[in-house]
């Protein structure tokens, strides 16, 4: 018998460059660990940078299996909120449109379920930010789609950490984060050459050293120097608006 090949686990093969998924326990910091840093699909894995990624970046849209009804247990639940439907749809044969035409016009909200490996994108591995002074990504809804964005220059060894932008967390009924009264150590370079006496500027190829768990190695993804700031897309959205710089962005996808 002939068995089928198996298939790749979406959230890890679609990582794009300039991005490593790691395994908390390896990363070399006191603040990444499985019981403090709880990511959308998993507590045991984060997301760190192998390049700069210059404010108002944009990552997405995330993938993930969607739902009518609330998936319950989510440390970090996301709701694509349903839009009025414009006035030439009305009349319209819904079981004719795609699923997500039909829900945009259904007025009904879908929820989307990060449990799943295999069924979401990278972006389930972002860590969730505990303070405000540690988040470098805000979470938003963009027409029927879910973005993370930058709201500060993200340096080489950041730790992706994300919650949601004022508007979004309004709608889905969150708080926003309140700062930290301590310094926090959100780069793992950094953190390392704290703790071991490392010069940093000449340590930079320490993250090589981390075994990824993305599919490609380490050093393949550390050397793809994209100047996010270059791009000319432009970040969307007036929670983004208000958060980013005003200058050129650019998205990173899948």
């Amino acid at each position: 018998m002939i068995k089928d090949k198996p298939s790749l686990n979406l959230s890890r093969s679609s990582v794009p460059n300039g991005l490593l998924i790691m395994d908390s326990g390896v990363v070399a910091t006191g603040d990444v660990t499985p019981t403090t840093t709880p990511s959308p699909s998993s507590s045991s894995t984060c997301v760190v940078t192998s390049q700069k990624f210059a404010k108002g970046t944009r990552f997405g849209p995330l993938l993930a299996q969607k739902s009518y009804t609330p998936i319950k247990g989510l440390p970090f639940p996301l709701v694509l909120f349903a839009n009025t439907p414009p006035s030439y749809y009305y009349g319209t044969d819904l079981l004719m449109l795609d699923f997500e035409l039909q829900t945009l016009l259904s007025g009904r909200n879908v929820y989307l379920d990060t449990r799943n490996e295999s069924k979401c994108n990278w972006m389930i591995h972002v860590s969730l930010a505990r303070f405000s002074n540690e988040q470098n990504l805000i979470c938003y809804q963009e027409n029927d789609e879910i973005y993370y964005t930058a709201i500060k220059d993200i340096e080489l060894g950041d730790i992706l950490r994300v919650w949601y932008s004022r508007s979004y967390a309004a709608k889905i009924g969150a708080t926003l984060l309140e700062p930290s009264p301590y310094d926090i150590c959100n780069n793992i370079l950094r953190s390392v050459s704290l703790d071991y006496g490392l010069d940093l500027d000449q340590n930079q190829n320490y993250l090589e050293s981390f075994p990824s768990t993305s599919g490609g190695t380490n050093n393949q993804l550390s050397h793809h120097h994209h100047h996010a700031s270059s791009s000319s897309s432009m970040v969307g959205g007036s929670d983004v608006n208000n958060n980013s710089n005003g200058g050129n962005s650019a998205t990173v996808t899948s």
